[in-house]
C-alpha cells in the first residue's frame, strides 16, 4: 500500500512541477487524499542501565479539507525501573486553517523520529486545546490543558522515507509547488 502511496505522491510531484503554475484543485484533492495513509504511529524504545524509557506517538481523526486540518494527536512518554513504571500522556486535539500556513513545510529530527513542521505564515495560527494524564507513584491524575494558539505542529514518522513523500504532499495540499 505504501509502494502505491508513494507513487501517488510523485505523480503529484512530477505533475506540480511540469509547469510554473501552482497545482490544480484536482491536484490538492489528490494530495489530501493521500496524506492520511501515511501518517502511521511511531513507537520507540531505549534501555539504559536498568531503565526502559518508551515513546508512543499517533494521529486519530484526520481530517483535511480545503478549509480546515484536524486531528487528534496522542503522545505517551513512558519510563520503567526497579520502582515500577512512571508514565505522561498527552492528548491534544489540533485544528487550522491551512490559509493560514506558510509555504515552508521543515524536516526536523524530534523525539528521535523524522517529522515534519507546519508552520503558520503569521502568529499562532494553530489551534490546540487536550489533556496530560501523569501515572507517578501508581497515583493517576490528569490536568486539562488551556486551548492555546501556537505557531507549529509536528507529524512524525517511522522512516524518513514517508516522512519526505508527507512534505511534498502537504506543500501541494497547500498549493505550493514542491521546492
Amino acid at each position: 500500500m505504501k509502494t502505491r502511496i508513494f507513487s501517488a505522491g510523485i505523480g503529484l510531484l512530477l505533475t506540480a512541477c511540469g509547469g510554473i503554475t501552482p497545482p490544480s484543485a484536482q491536484q490538492r484533492e489528490a494530495a489530501r487524499a493521500a496524506l492520511p495513509p501515511l501518517i502511521e504511529g511511531v513507537a520507540q524504545s531505549q534501555r539504559t542501565k536498568g531503565r526502559v524509557i518508551a515513546l508512543r506517538w499517533d494521529i486519530d481523526d484526520l481530517v483535511l479539507t480545503p478549509e480546515r486540518w484536524s486531528w487528534r494527536e496522542v503522545e505517551v512518554i513512558a519510563e520503567s525501573t526497579e520502582r515500577g513504571a512512571e508514565a505522561v500522556t498527552t492528548e491534544w486535539t489540533v485544528s487550522l486553517n491551512p490559509a493560514d500556513l506558510g509555504d515552508q513545510v521543515p524536516a526536523s529530527l524530534s523525539r528521535q523520529a523524522w517529522g515534519l513542521q507546519m508552520v503558520c505564515a503569521e502568529g499562532g495560527c494553530i489551534t490546540r486545546s487536550g489533556t496530560r494524564t501523569t501515572i507517578l507513584d501508581g497515583e493517576r491524575t490528569i490536568e486539562v490543558l488551556p486551548e492555546e494558539r501556537v505557531r507549529r505542529a509536528e507529524w512524525l514518522f517511522e522512516d524518513y522515507e514517508v516522512r519526505d513523500d508527507a512534505i511534498l504532499l502537504v506543500k501541494t495540499a497547500l498549493g505550493y509547488l514542491p521546492r
